[in-house]
């Protein structure tokens, strides 16, 4: 019901292999679950989970990401084909997540052989097998955030970007890169390793919108746009399934950050409403609005 019919069964399917784990059990082993798991605790959550095992032999945990993939060309109407792409992003997510546990993994296993090594060797080791090692994390972060980012629709999810850029990144990520610079013969490709933008991803989010509020008091939503200029951004609204459409305009709060307002007075009874970013209309929210 949620992706329509055409989906539904196939979907079914694959989310109840995906369900629980393969026994009762409190562990975080990632072997457990059915579902890989990519993510564990240190010093909080949401870490890398590193996995000493080369991605091809990894990459096969993930397959249902290509089985749910192929279904997409068969899902209609603008509200099943979102919803099937929110699981969609999430699940290349965990897949980008997985893919650079193992990079990580891999790197660890070979610089444990630094200690053991002349400088000459430390220096050959790091050229020729961390460095590129660490570039390719940088490249691995892309995916990560293309697809998290794609798939954000509440605080929390933007709770988890802030966590791979304030935990995951500084901790895991950039300690790997510190630790080779010292052997490189220049450290210009520090300033390049991690990109500062995602410039073609480009949306409207809306975290979390209230489904309540008191009788007298504004309607307030906060919308982000995310790589977008807007251009006159507008909220609609009427009452329920009749009537014209009134608007008004969202309030700047920052380059990206803005606030869109119904007023109490013209809240008269329950409401449907929309917000269009820009006048040609490719960025709405909800994308099922008229």
């Amino acid at each position: 019901s949620q992706f329509g019919p055409e989906v539904s069964d196939q979907l079914a399917l694959i989310f109840k292999d995906l369900d629980g784990v393969k026994k009762k059990t409190t562990s975080l082993d990632g072997g457990l679950s059915n579902l890989p798991r990519t993510a564990t605790w240190i010093n909080g959550p949401g870490n890398l989970l590193v996995n000493k095992h080369p991605w091809d032999s990894v990459k096969a945990e993930f397959s249902f990401v290509d089985d749910i993939e192929t279904l997409r060309s068969q899902v209609s109407g603008k509200g099943n084909l979102e919803r099937f792409d929110y699981w969609l992003n999430q699940f290349k997510y965990l897949r980008a997540f997985g893919k650079i546990a193992c990079t990580a993994g891999e790197f660890n296993k070979e610089a444990e052989k630094l200690t053991l090594l002349t400088e000459d060797q430390k220096k050959e080791l790091v050229n020729n097998k961390l460095l590129p090692l660490v570039k390719k994390e940088g490249e691995e972060l892309r995916d990560v955030h293309f697809y998290l980012i794609s798939s954000i629709t509440t605080w929390g999810g933007l709770g988890n970007v802030a966590n791979w850029q304030q935990h995951i990144i500084p901790f895991q990520i950039h300690s790997h890169a510190d630790q080779i610079k010292q052997y490189t013969a220049d450290t210009a490709w520090i300033k390049d390793l991690y990109s500062a933008d995602l410039k073609e991803l480009s949306r409207i989010i809306v975290p979390q919108p209230q489904h309540i509020i008191e009788t007298g008091k504004d309607y307030t939503v906060r919308v982000i746009f995310f790589n977008m200029i807007p251009d006159d951004p507008r909220i609609y609204w009427r009452p329920i399934g009749s009537g014209k459409y009134e608007s008004s305009g969202l309030k700047k709060l920052s380059q990206t950050y803005w606030e869109a307002t119904i007023p109490s007075e013209k809240i008269t009874d329950d409401f449907e409403y929309y917000i269009q970013g820009d006048k040609n209309g490719d960025f709405i929210f909800p994308v099922t609005a008229p």
